[in-house]
């Protein structure tokens, strides 16, 4: 598997809101099954109606990679994520970061991002492409990210894909 650091700076995130589309993209360019410059999520017809469901799983199986989708609390994340990177697995996670109105119909919503976890000089990092400008950002303190996203959800928990070869 191709470690993520190496992807990500020619990796990029074509629409403000397909994050998660970059994220699985990113994934199948780790698993080898697409070339470094394909975008067959973020290209289609709906580059921002992706999430960790069956359907993204069931699409990864397809590629001969094994993807679980789970939500963890914060201390059940960093125990996992050091798992996971410590066998060479990097997993894309999704956090609310910010809240918006929508006035038709009218209500409060949060709003999702995604960010891949790998490790930079011995540390749990996480790496996303912020939505303006477009640039890749490495976040070193995740548990200051996760404390702000809480604020924005009391009740948050990490969502995370996982992944592995079948």
């Amino acid at each position: 598997m191709k470690h993520p650091r190496k992807l990500l700076p020619a990796h990029i995130q074509k629409h403000d809101r397909s994050c998660i589309a970059w994220g699985i993209e990113l994934i199948m360019k780790m698993h080898n099954v697409i070339k470094p410059t394909e975008y067959p999520l973020q290209d289609g017809r709906t580059p921002c109606a992706y999430g960790f469901t069956h359907k993204e799983i069931a699409f990864l199986k397809k590629f001969s990679i094994n993807a679980q989708e789970q939500h963890l609390s914060w201390n059940d994340f960093t125990k996992f994520s050091y798992k996971e990177v410590s066998r060479g697995s990097y997993p894309i996670i999704s956090l609310p970061l910010h809240r918006y109105v929508e006035l038709s119909p009218v209500g409060i919503f949060t709003d999702y991002h995604a960010f891949v976890i790998c490790d930079y000089r011995k540390q749990i990092v996480a790496y996303t492409m912020l939505r303006e400008p477009h640039t890749l950002h490495r976040v070193d303190r995740l548990e200051k990210l996760f404390q702000a996203c809480a604020i924005l959800e009391p009740e948050c928990e990490v969502h995370v894909l996982s992944h592995s070869e079948v």
